[in-house]
Formats: C-alpha cells, sequence, structure tokens
C-alpha cells in the first residue's frame, strides 16, 4: 500500500507540474 500511495504521490506532482507549464502557454501574461 505504501509504494501505491508514494507513486500516486509522484504522479499528481507531475501532474500538477504539468498542468502549471500548460497554463504557461495559454495564459503567457501570468508569467510576468
Amino acid at each position: 500500500i505504501a509504494r501505491d500511495n508514494k507513486g500516486a504521490k509522484v504522479n499528481w506532482q507531475f501532474t500538477a507540474e504539468d498542468a502549471r507549464i500548460k497554463l504557461r502557454r495559454l495564459y503567457p501574461t501570468l508569467d510576468s
């Protein structure tokens, strides 16, 4: 269970980072 939880956490972090990059591409004005 611990290993699955860890994997889910890493996957969430990657998703959050990817979403952040996508938001920058969609709204470059926010990256000032």
